[in-house]
């Protein structure tokens, strides 16, 4: 593919480019092979749903048996050095305290779902878990844990339609000076006039995702968060 790509481009005027991509699906057995010359991920787009393809991760899967818990499991996961540890929907107290547990872990992030109807109501509801489930008997104590643990909250609305989308994009930040102990900072919220960008990340954020980055996605992060700041700045301006 690389050379099929090198010999097409080398037909093309400067500054001008070809990527060849080859796909092989298997219906019958629901298989996609594919290979890229260039340097984009494929996407594919199925149900009205963008999927980006990752041809060079491993993807592990667990699943809870009669024979097997959920603790056994993600005691299991544990030891496979992932990078990325996604669980289902969090809608029981056990899997809830999984997830402060995963994100204790070495891994570089952890995603999950639940339907709390505010980011309170969610820190809330992981906090009872940890009480419930993990033997806390502070509440300051587990509330602290769960604040460390989710640190953003990508919060979905569904219209009359049936339609989803997101309505706001918020992060949790450890606040000492709070009765709570944390703030929740609107990042980007949708309104009447479509998404507005209302703060930016802050540096300790920042930081700590630029320890996970290669050097060429950390100038595209530091672009990202260079044009957060200005849209929240030129926003707030204009309100006042």
């Amino acid at each position: 593919m690389i050379e099929l790509n090198d010999k097409i481009y080398s037909d093309t005027d400067d500054g001008r480019f070809i990527t060849v991509n080859c796909c092989l699906l298997d219906k019958r057995n629901s298989l996609l092979e594919f290979g890229r010359a260039g340097h984009t991920e494929l996407i594919t787009f199925v149900h009205n749903h963008l999927r980006v393809i990752y041809p060079d991760r491993n993807i592990l899967t667990f699943r809870e048996t009669a024979s097997i818990t959920g603790q056994e499991a993600l005691d299991l996961q544990k030891k496979t050095d992932g990078v990325v540890n996604i669980l289902g929907e969090v809608a029981s107290m056990p899997v809830a305290s999984f997830v402060v547990q995963l994100s204790q872990m070495g891994t570089k992030m952890t995603m999950f779902t639940n339907h709390a109807n505010s980011t309170e109501k969610m820190i809330q509801y992981f906090r009872n878990a940890l009480l419930a489930e993990h033997g806390f008997h502070d509440e300051v104590s587990a509330r602290e844990q769960v604040v460390d643990a989710i640190n953003f909250d990508i919060h979905m609305k569904k219209e009359k339609d049936g339609k989803r989308y997101i309505e706001r994009i918020s992060q949790i930040v450890v606040d000492s000076n709070t009765d709570k102990g944390y703030r929740v900072v609107d990042l980007i919220t949708y309104d009447e006039n479509g998404y507005q960008v209302m703060n930016g990340l802050d540096e300790t954020t920042v930081n700590k995702i630029v320890n996970h980055l290669t050097k060429d996605e950390e100038e595209k992060l530091q672009q990202f968060v260079k044009l957060l700041q200005q849209t929240a700045t030129s926003l707030r301006k204009g309100v006042n």
